[in-house]
């Protein structure tokens, strides 16, 4: 179960370099599931709701029994939930063209601020939303390519400019 310090734990990981590990979510069209099918996940009832997750599916969904205390095993008096086994792609952390309002303009077919458990979207409409999700990464990466290539070029540009020194006065 993916919990609401979970995020911030995977961010961390995500962009330190560590392992991420697959998580579980409840998914309520389970049976229109398949293997590698992509998700994003949504972040709602905040000022910066928005996609702040995308990954996908590691296998079929499954049924996991859990509790009334909510905590998952087997029991007699049990709820039944169909799960989906989640791999993580991508992290995004208030990104101004993946948020809520930006994404209401691009797809406004999309409730972007529902806080129930997902949303089925076509063929067609998916791939534009993966499309469109595509192009901020790349433009992410771009600028960060851009940031650290003109801090190389300030870095190397200190010295150089004064040319060598004559160490020939020191002696």
């Amino acid at each position: 179960m993916f919990r609401a310090g979970d995020y911030d734990i995977f961010f961390k990981l995500a962009t330190s370099g560590g392992e991420i590990q697959e998580f579980t979510w409840e998914v309520r069209d389970w049976k229109k599931v398949e293997k590698d099918d992509i998700f994003f996940l949504v972040k709602t009832g905040t000022q910066q709701d928005g996609i702040v997750m995308h990954g996908r599916f590691s296998g079929k969904c499954f049924l996991e029994r859990v509790r009334p205390n909510g905590m998952p095993g087997s029991s007699k008096r049990n709820e039944k939930n169909h799960v989906a086994l989640l791999s993580i792609q991508g992290m995004f952390k208030d990104n101004e063209m993946l948020s809520a309002e930006a994404l209401e303009e691009k797809f406004p077919e999309i409730d972007w601020h529902s806080g129930d458990s997902g949303e089925l979207l076509s063929t067609d409409l998916g791939f534009r939303l993966v499309a469109y999700v595509n192009e901020v990464i790349h433009g992410e990466l771009s600028a960060l390519e851009d940031d650290a290539d003109g801090e190389a070029e300030d870095d190397s540009s200190d010295d150089s400019a004064d040319g060598p020194e004559d160490d020939s006065a020191n002696e």
